[in-house]
């Protein structure tokens, strides 16, 4: 610590972010045939410090209570140093570009499909994920680093694995692992939800919020069901009370119907795998919706098949509570169109991976589609700010019509109760049924108001002036 209360840890540099988001890596997880997961084994302890940076990583320490203090220098890299995260990664990335040229899959595995120590990778054969798992133990290899706790979909790719080296939990017929915050069942290669929930006898405002924040969530797959804490706690902070006070009957009653039900959550299993090895064509779907009480955007990734067939399945959704001040449900749904284009956007690593053939999106609002076929400069400002921000991305041609019946955003406007979302479950996570068919059996868009009737247009003005010309 300095004179003026500042460690030296805090005024390091920590570096830019090298690895990539979560919700990404587990995106590009979910098109692999063959899955493959990995740890690195200390990961921060097999880099070595410079030894002119070693006297930055100096500690008191006593190897028992009776001896002396001694100082110790650390050689390695260590937990909690400020700059740990981006010197370890760093390393990575440049083992990856010096071993690129003869080893490429295994490489873009490390830098692309890594998340700090986990590797979340695969292939579409068990002989290619055999090879690649044996490229990425050699490549680690020479730079010192040792991979450990492999996991597969198929339990050939670790057949000459030695049991060590798996991961224990395998082993030990645990029929789940974690990947990267999900539960993933690698015999069935589906993954799973396990909500726990903290319900005391007295629920507050307080335990409540608690149990939203821990649903790990990261590309909204059970967005329809939080979305329906969300708007419960969104009822209490409307009533103004204290964090720690007793919820009133009708409110305590929405609680304790969703406690009772969240064990059926359990049985829920989502498909890791989203693509097809023959696929012949790549779209993105985005459906939008909200209501009084919330806004929800929907994407999905719709897969062509060269017999016809057409698979459809949820990429990435969100939701958002609506504001408290009150908002006209054509502007909530301008927003939720506005969300959608946002998670589309978030979308551009994916769409590297694959070739991505069109995106189509869908609302069930008449007027959001009018809105989106005016020019912005003949909107007021709130409509034409965020008509412009959608357009740039998705053209208004892009747009169609769904019926509300048919539109899987719905679940997240109004929430869910677990034992809703097991019975609606093919919908939400695979979508309305005319997405299997062709484009053309789509739903057709329906008459949009006229630029007359449309509200949130400029209003016309028209300056009139005379002027009278002096006679001669």
């Amino acid at each position: 610590m300095s004179s003026n209360n500042e460690s030296l840890n805090n005024a390091m540099y920590v570096g830019p972010k090298l690895q990539r988001d979560v919700g990404d890596i587990i995106l590009n997880f979910r098109l692999n045939a063959i899955a493959l997961c990995a740890d690195i084994r200390q990961m921060y302890r097999a880099v070595i410090l410079h030894p002119d940076d070693r006297c930055y990583q100096h500690i008191f320490w006593r190897f028992h209570y009776q001896e002396p203090i001694q100082e110790l220098e650390l050689k390695r890299l260590t937990f909690d140093f400020g700059p740990a995260s981006y010197l370890a990664q760093k390393c990575l990335h440049m083992l990856a570009d010096a071993e690129y040229q003869k080893y490429p899959a295994a490489c873009n595995s490390i830098k692309f499909d890594s998340y700090v120590d986990d590797i979340l990778t695969g292939c579409d054969t068990v002989e290619n994920c055999q090879q690649l798992r044996a490229d990425l133990t050699s490549v680690l290899a020479s730079g010192g680093f040792q991979l450990k706790k492999f996991s597969s979909s198929s339990p050939e790719v670790l057949s000459d694995i030695p049991p060590e080296d798996q991961e224990q939990t395998l082993l030990l017929h645990d029929s789940t692992i974690k990947v990267l915050g999900l539960r993933w069942e690698p015999k069935h290669d589906t993954f799973c939800y396990s909500i726990e929930i903290k319900a005391p006898d007295n629920p507050t405002k307080r335990t409540i919020l608690s149990n939203v924040a821990s649903v790990f969530d990261v590309n909204g797959y059970v967005t329809h069901l939080v979305i329906f804490l969300k708007i419960l706690l969104q009822k209490i902070w409307l009533l103004k009370g204290g964090w720690d006070e007793p919820l009133p009957s009708d409110l305590l009653n929405e609680w304790q119907t969703f406690v009772k039900q969240v064990p059926c959550i359990t049985d829920l299993k989502i498909p890791r795998y989203i693509s097809d090895v023959n696929a012949i064509s790549f779209e993105i779907i985005g459906f939008s919706d909200a209501s009084s009480v919330a806004m929800a955007a929907v994407v999905y990734l719709r897969v062509q098949l060269p017999d016809g067939q057409v698979q459809v399945n949820l990429l990435r959704a969100k939701s958002k509570v609506a504001p408290i001040k009150p908002v006209t449900i054509p502007r909530l749904e301008l927003s939720a169109a506005h969300l959608l284009i946002k998670i589309i956007d978030t979308l551009t690593s994916f769409s590297n991976s694959i070739k991505i053939a069109g995106i189509t999106c869908f609302t069930d609002s008449s007027t959001v589609l009018a809105w989106l076929q005016t020019p912005p400069y003949k909107l007021k400002v709130y409509v034409a700010t965020r008509v412009a921000a959608i357009t740039d991305v998705v053209s208004p041609s892009k747009w169609r019509h769904v019926p509300t019946s048919q539109n899987p955003a719905d679940l997240a406007t109004r929430g869910l109760l677990p034992s809703q979302v097991m019975e609606s479950y093919d919908f939400w996570f695979h979508g309305p049924e005319f997405l299997k068919e062709n484009c053309s059996a789509w739903p057709d868009l329906p008459i949009v108001p006229s630029l007359e009737t449309l509200p949130e247009t400029k209003p016309k003005v028209v300056l009139l002036a005379e002027h009278k010309v002096p006679e001669m």
